[in-house]
């Protein structure tokens, strides 16, 4: 026996994980498993088949799909191929799709239809991504259209958005973050079911939770990735395969007809539950509370999707009557459709108020149950004369406790888990009306959340809509019915109306103002109000958060909060008043306000609300305002399309300020996004021919990846700007405007220029430490920064862009051991630095040029080259450091009255700013949108110590390449002057060889050819002084200058010889020289 109830526990627990799967996780080989999971049905053969899903519920589902920047083109294929497998086999026959794209704008791309499965497979493939903002509001609004339009009673709505940010728009269009949660009533109203995927952690549930009528309708996933889509299937499968109950109870008569009637047989008990989801058998349902019916004992009847279920007391029978039944005489009915109510088997006396008789909607499904007396007395008043009233008298009992009255009941259905329950007056679940005895409670709408005391109103007649619908106008009144308006009123005998007053905390229970009126609900009740003030960096907020006791029905909140602007009646030197003064200043008073004041931003359950201001006065750190609920009677059912209404407010709670550590950063909402505005038609794809424009310099962001650097643009790397990088690390620029005013950088760590790192080349290496910079410093000299742009012009263009340097912040301890100088204030004969101040001199700063707008001509050749004049596109200005003295001059101080300040008088002092492309126009394309993008504005920093030791800004450090061909060079030039030095030196050898060779080989000759070793003198006469003993070239003798020696004897022995030399030459021979 043990065995058995083991095997049959693992049985049921493996059909319950089986029924909770998506039929489409069931892949090859799995048709048993697919076949036995709830609503999924194989299809093909068993090896190579395909499990879809089954189920017969009728839908109609609408995709809101995000194209938004933030997404990313990676992002959405991946979100892509996920939408694709869920129409593909994931949802019920007979669904009929439609597509609405959204970003900026809304794509209604393809409305509700049924398709045909390949084409809704290729079209599924074929969505694109185009970037953009985040138009959550606009697409509810334009969703809620089409749903009305296409409007089938028999088939359950679906509204299923995908989206990974808040609703964020431009700020000329609202901007960020907004809310979506104005259009909750009618999505409500509309019984249009909102479930929403959000996607990463950028989209904060409090914008679009308040949609959804449950929890499991809001579905998150962790990020872009096919394992994280695929861990929600199941969820969703609940959504697109139906195979679970869904119904609501939407309409309650607790009371004893013994406590109000004794004649009139129709105004007996009874519960109404709508269904939404698939069809169910009564007989696999229990009920608890107000009705007993224990699970497997009802009727064997069959309720199907969008039919209404009455169960009512056919036990207690007036006085002269065999009846206890309710009837739907006066329940509207169209004859064109049979809707809300089908009275065409009662036609005659429908709407006929002196109709005694019971007409039941043909359309609904009616079952008698008893109610403390016995079955068969139940059986007798039940009426069951129509096809569709069933006797349940054995199997279900009202209860005859008499705890269970109009103001006190609950009622549960289950089957194995529970599937509705209501209980009345719950702590938590907000005020609920006390109806006139022999009056229903129902839900304003079926798709309002039945927990909620707010959600419920009296019905307008005594027999309520049993079986169909609330009336859309009540025609009775509170005159007629003697009421008293629910104790929080007054009836009001000239028109029959309740009067509910508007500072009470009370409002009139009602579809519209001036029709049938007949109670007084009670407004959410407001607790728990704080304001917190906040600065990061130049951003000054206010944020308001507070609690509430129940969601609203039609309305939202008021505040009051004290606004720096204000002051004109204050005492001296008080401004934006404070609750300790006589001019406690409010944006608006109680009655000035509306529906466009309102603040619709609940929390994701709708017990709470949130607001932030800018222009909150931060010196009232006591009370920081007053917080009201409201509730709106309008002229149409919903706030968000009324012209006119009327504003019912709670009591007034106070907000208590409390102080907050500021945070590091601004945090502002992500958004990444938008692109030029795309049209409402689809397109295959969006182009882009405006040209962008950033600064492209390498100390800002350096090009060299293989160092190590991400690339020109630092984290969004890359010249190319087309595409899903155009956005990249831009706060929520506004793509859709001439000119983006307060466009900025994301100040995320990934979003960090090269300049604001200690070291860039490691960004996303593990080795080494990023560390953070001041920014770029202005170092002394000259400084130039290209503008690049990224433009596909046809034809030469005149680009025009406009930058500015601003300085923004002066900070005075840069380091405290220096001396401080200012702007113009002296004490103690020594001028101090004034924070406030931005003054260049005060810092020792000069530059030549702080603003100005380059004339850049652009275009691309007739050889199809892109010409750029490079010569003007370049930012270029001058920083010098000024002495002392010059920034005295400069600042015009009075010198006279302090001692002379050191050279290092500025070293105390950083002044910090950035410089900005202010503006950027093509004069080809006037109409193209401020096209300037990451980075068009990094931070700049000044101190007169560091600027002298930096180096010149555009100094760069040389690649290890180039010093390693530097010093090949060297080597190979001092290679070079040895081998020339060894080649002069052989030569000069050798030449002073052959010249001593050349001067013995002339002596040679010479000796040969005269025969004589050495030349003549100048006056001296060849002789032999072998032949004669006289030399002419003697001396003078003593006795005559002209005689011989020896006193001029032998004078005549003078011998004149001819001499004949022989000289012999090596090429011709010998030669007789002197013959004659």
């Amino acid at each position: 026996m043990k065995i058995l109830m083991t095997t049959l526990v693992v049985l049921i627990c493996l059909i319950d994980m089986i029924s909770g799967q998506a039929c489409s996780n069931f892949g090859a080989g799995q048709s048993v498993n697919c076949n036995a999971a709830s609503a999924c049905q194989w299809t093909g053969s068993a090896s190579d088949g395909q499990c879809n899903c089954a189920s017969e519920v009728k839908l109609d589902i609408l995709f809101g799909i995000d194209t938004s920047g933030s997404i990313g083109r990676s992002g959405f294929q991946i979100q892509k191929q996920f939408v694709k497998g869920l129409v593909d086999d994931g949802v019920a026959n007979g669904t009929r799709i439609g597509f609405y794209m959204f970003n900026t704008v809304i794509n209604r791309t393809k409305e509700l239809q049924f398709w045909d499965k390949t084409v809704l497979g290729a079209f599924a493939e074929g969505m694109w991504w185009s970037g953009g903002w985040t138009n959550t509001p606009q697409l509810i609004s334009y969703g809620l259209e089409h749903f009305a339009a296409t409007f089938d009673a028999e088939r359950q709505q679906i509204f299923l958005i995908i989206t990974d940010g808040n609703p964020c728009l431009p700020d000329s269009q609202g901007g960020c973050p907004q809310t979506a949660c104005q259009y909750k009533t009618q999505v409500f109203q509309a019984g249009v079911r909102v479930v929403v995927i959000g996607v990463g952690d950028g989209l904060n549930s409090k914008y679009v939770k308040c949609l959804t009528q449950s929890d499991s309708d809001w579905i998150p996933v962790s990020g872009y990735s096919e394992a994280a889509f695929a861990t929600i299937l199941g969820s969703l499968s609940e959504v697109l395969c139906p195979v679970s109950k869904e119904f609501k109870v939407t309409e309650v008569k607790a009371s004893r007809k013994s406590t109000y009637s004794l004649t009139d047989s129709r105004l007996t008990r009874f519960v109404e539950v709508y269904n939404s989801g698939i069809d169910f058998n009564v007989s696999d349902i229990g009920i608890t509370g107000l009705i007993e019916m224990t699970r497997g004992n009802g009727p064997a009847v069959t309720v199907t999707q969008s039919q209404y279920l009455v169960f009512y007391d056919a036990s207690e029978a007036p006085l002269g009557t065999a009846m206890s039944t309710p009837t739907c005489h006066l329940c509207e009915w169209s004859q064109t459709d049979n809707r809300p109510c089908d009275l065409s088997a009662c036609s005659t006396w429908a709407g006929n108020k002196a109709y005694t008789g019971t007409c039941f909607c043909g359309n609904s499904i009616y079952i008698a149950c008893r109610g403390g007396g016995t079955a068969a007395t139940c059986s007798q008043n039940a009426a069951l004369s129509g096809s569709n009233v069933y006797d349940g008298c054995s199997a279900c009992e009202f209860s005859s406790d008499a705890d269970q009255i109009k103001d006190n009941w609950d009622i549960t259905f289950s089957d194995a888990t529970m599937i509705d329950t209501v209980d009345y007056g719950a702590t938590g679940t907000g005020s609920w009306i006390s109806v006139i005895p022999g009056y229903s409670l129902e839900l304003a709408w079926k798709g309002f959340d039945n927990d909620y005391g707010t959600s419920w109103i009296q019905s307008c007649s005594s027999f309520g809509t049993p079986g169909s619908d609330p009336y859309a106008q009540c025609e009775e009144t509170c005159v007629t019915l003697g009421s008293d308006c629910g104790g929080t009123g007054t009836c009001d005998a000239s028109t029959g109306q309740c009067l509910c007053d508007a500072t009470t905390g009370y409002y009139p229970s009602c579809q519209s103002p001036g029709v049938g009126c007949f109670q007084c609900a009670q407004t959410p009740e407001v607790s728990d109000c704080v304001v917190v003030w906040r600065k990061n960096g130049t951003e000054k907020y206010a944020y308001y958060n507070w609690t509430t006791s129940a969601p609203s029905v039609n309305g939202g909140f008021f505040l009051q909060y004290f606004d720096s602007s204000k002051g004109g009646s204050c005492p001296t030197g008080v401004t934006g008043g404070g609750s300790d003064t006589t001019c406690d200043v409010t944006v608006r008073a109680i009655g000035a306000f509306n529906k466009d004041n309102a603040i619709y931003s609940t929390s994701a359950d709708g017990k709470g609300g949130y607001a932030r201001v800018n222009n909150y006065y931060a010196s009232n750190d006591t009370i920081g305002g007053y917080v009201y609920a409201f509730e709106a009677v309008c002229d149409t059912s919903a706030i968000s399309t009324a012209t006119t209404c009327q504003y019912y407010v709670s009591q007034e709670i106070p907000c208590v300020v409390i102080t907050a550590a500021p945070t590091l950063s601004p945090t502002m909402p992500p958004t990444d996004p938008p692109t030029p505005k795309p049209s409402p038609a689809p397109t295959m794809s969006p182009t882009y021919s405006c040209p962008r424009y950033w600064i492209d310099n390498d100390a800002i962001c350096n090009s060299n990846t293989k160092d190590g650097y991400t690339g020109d643009r630092c984290f969004c790397t890359g010249k190319s700007t087309r595409g899903d990088t155009q956005v990249c690390c831009l706060l929520n620029p506004d793509f859709t405007t001439k000119y983006d005013e307060d466009r900025q950088h994301k100040t995320t760590e990934e979003c960090k220029m090269d300049t604001q790192l200690e070291n860039g080349k490691c960004r996303y290496n593990d080795d080494c430490e990023a560390g953070s910079s001041e920014g770029y410093l202005l170092s002394t000299g000259d400084h130039s920064f290209e503008v690049a742009i990224d433009a596909t012009d046809s034809q030469q263009c005149l680009q025009t862009v406009c930058w500015q340097l601003k300085f923004t912040e002066t900070d005075c301890n840069y380091e405290s051991s220096k001396r401080r100088l200012a702007d113009s204030t002296i004490s103690d004969g020594v001028i101090k630095c004034d924070p406030e101040s931005t003054s260049l001199a005060a810092a020792g700063l000069s530059i030549d040029v702080t603003s100005g707008c380059l004339k850049i001509w652009r275009g691309i050749s007739s050889s199809g080259e892109i010409q750029t004049d490079s010569k003007n596109a370049t930012i270029d200005f001058k920083v010098t450091r000024l002495t002392c003295e010059k920034a005295e001059a400069a600042l015009a101080a009075d010198t006279s009255t302090r001692r002379r300040l050191a050279e290092d008088c500025f070293g105390n002092i950083a002044i910090k700013g950035e410089l900005v492309l202010v503006n950027a126009t093509s004069s080809c394309q006037p109409d193209c949108t401020d096209g300037r993008i990451y980075p068009m504005r990094f931070p700049v920093w000044y101190n007169y110590a560091a600027a002298f030791v930096a180096p010149p800004a555009e100094e760069k450090e040389l690649p290890a390449w180039l010093w390693w061909l530097i010093a090949a060079l060297v080597v190979f030039l001092a290679l070079l002057a040895l081998l020339v030095y060894k080649y002069w030196w052989k030569n000069k050898a050798t030449g002073a060889a052959l010249g001593a060779t050349q001067a013995d080989l002339d002596a040679a000759v010479m000796e040969n050819e005269q025969g004589f070793g050495g030349d003549l003198g100048n006056g001296a006469v060849g002789f032999n002084p072998l032949a004669t003993g006289f030399n002419p070239n003697a001396p003078a003798g003593p006795m005559n200058p002209n005689a011989p020696p020896h006193g001029g004897g032998r004078g005549g022995d003078f011998v004149r010889p001819v001499v004949e030399p022989i000289v012999f030459k090596q090429e011709f021979g010998p030669q007789h020289g002197g013959m004659r």
